[in-house]
C-alpha cells in the first residue's frame, strides 16, 4: 500500500500537478500612432526582480531590482534606447518614447515577486504612420455622415408620403406618386371634381 502510494505521488509531481511555480503568459495587444508615447504596463507594485526583452532574440533592455533597503532601482541597460525607453523604479511599467517603427516588436517582461514566484506577460507593440491614420479616421467620419444623410432623406420621404395619403384619405384626393429625378405626388382626381358634373345636370 505504502509503495502504491510513493509511486502516485511521483506521477503527480512528473505531470504537474504540484505547478512549476510560473503563471500563465498574458499577451496584450498595443497599437500607437507614429510619434505617440506607449506605456506597457507591469500590472504589480511589489516584486523581487524585474526584466524586460526586446524582440525574437530576447534582448535585455532594462532591470529593476529590489533592494536591502525595501528600495527599487531599475536600469536601462540597452544603450541606445536609453533616450527612448523610461521605466517606473515602483511598479516596473515601461514606457516607450516618441515610438517609431523601430521600437515595434515583441516586449517580454518577467516578474520575481517578493515570493520569488516567476510570472510572464508579453506586449505586441505596433504603430502606423501618423497620415495613415488620419486618412482612415477621415474615410470613418466620411461613410457615417453619408449613410446619416441617406438616412435623413429616406426618413423625410417617408413622413412626406404619410402627410399625403393622410390628407388625401381626408379630402377624398387621389394623388399618383411620381419619380422623375425626385419625390413628386401629382393630384389626378379629387372628390370635388367627381362631385361637379353632377350638380351641373341638376
Amino acid at each position: 500500500m505504502r509503495s502504491e502510494l510513493i509511486v502516485c505521488l511521483l506521477i503527480f509531481i512528473t505531470l504537474g500537478v504540484f505547478g512549476d511555480g510560473t503563471d500563465e503568459m498574458k499577451t496584450e495587444e498595443v497599437k500607437k500612432v507614429e510619434g505617440e508615447s506607449a506605456t506597457l504596463h507591469s500590472g504589480v507594485q511589489e516584486y523581487h526582480q524585474i526584466s524586460w526583452m526586446l524582440g525574437p532574440e530576447d534582448r535585455n533592455i532594462a532591470t529593476c531590482r529590489s533592494n536591502t533597503d525595501e528600495t527599487q532601482s531599475c536600469d536601462i541597460t540597452d544603450e541606445r534606447l536609453r533616450d527612448r525607453l523610461k521605466i517606473d523604479d515602483q511598479t516596473g511599467s515601461l514606457t516607450i518614447i516618441n515610438i517609431s517603427k523601430e521600437l515595434t516588436g515583441l516586449y517580454k517582461l518577467q516578474i520575481f515577486n517578493s515570493s520569488k514566484k516567476l510570472s510572464h506577460k508579453e506586449f505586441n507593440v505596433t504603430v502606423s504612420e501618423a497620415g495613415l491614420e488620419t486618412d482612415h479616421t477621415k474615410l470613418k467620419l466620411g461613410l457615417g455622415l453619408g449613410l446619416g444623410l441617406l438616412g435623413l432623406l429616406v426618413l423625410v420621404s417617408v413622413v412626406i408620403c404619410c402627410c399625403c395619403c393622410r390628407n388625401a384619405g381626408r379630402n377624398g384626393d387621389v394623388y399618383q406618386y411620381v419619380k422623375n429625378g425626385g419625390i413628386v405626388f401629382r393630384k389626378i382626381s379629387s372628390r370635388s371634381d367627381e362631385e361637379s358634373p353632377s350638380g351641373n345636370n341638376e
